[in-house]
């Protein structure tokens, strides 16, 4: 099964991708992509490069059948730059369908769940308009700081959880792509 996880921050240095890398750590041969390489403009201000860049990032999300997003919380919500790259990819009809989304949230402080709640209902009604066969998971986990070692692995004592949440979107995943 193709899976990408996508990373959705723009700061160097970013908590999505240590969080990234530590939600991969679950999924054996998962590539992580981070949205810093693609240097996006806004919607509907594309430029020749954004146009290129959007081309191989819709090529990334249109091969794989399990995407992950991992999104910071930024004042409460989704990261405006996971949002536009949402945006420029459900013009993209056959990206959405036969796939299995899942959805964390990032935040330094006690956050991470709204940014969660967003991508969660923004992908279903994504689905919903574009008549596509997918699926999101119910499964999530909301990453603060300190659930994250130095090494960009879950901590020992949170490990347990998140081994719970995996092996329960694994079977929801296995079963959906099977059917």
């Amino acid at each position: 099964m193709k899976t990408i996880i996508f990373s959705c921050s723009e700061r160097q240095d970013n908590l999505s991708m240590k969080a990234s890398k530590a939600v991969a750590n679950y999924l054996p041969g998962a590539e992580i992509i981070d949205l810093r390489d693609y240097h996006l403009n806004v919607i509907g201000t594309a430029d020749e490069n954004t146009n290129q860049n959007f081309q191989q990032l819709a090529g990334k999300f249109k091969e794989a059948q399990q995407i992950i997003f991992v999104s910071p919380e930024y004042n409460w919500g989704l990261s405006p730059s996971a949002k536009n790259v949402i945006d420029y990819l459900s013009f993209q009809s056959d990206i959405w369908s036969g796939k299995v989304f899942m959805c964390f949230g990032c935040s330094v402080g006690r956050g991470g769940r709204l940014p969660i709640i967003e991508l969660w209902k923004t992908l279903n009604k994504i689905i919903s308009l574009s008549h596509a066969i997918s699926i999101v998971s119910p499964y999530h986990i909301e990453i603060t700081a300190n659930l994250l070692s130095e090494n960009a692995e879950f901590i020992e004592s949170f490990k347990k959880t998140a081994d719970g949440v995996f092996a329960n979107h694994k079977a929801i995943a296995e079963k959906f792509l099977q059917s």
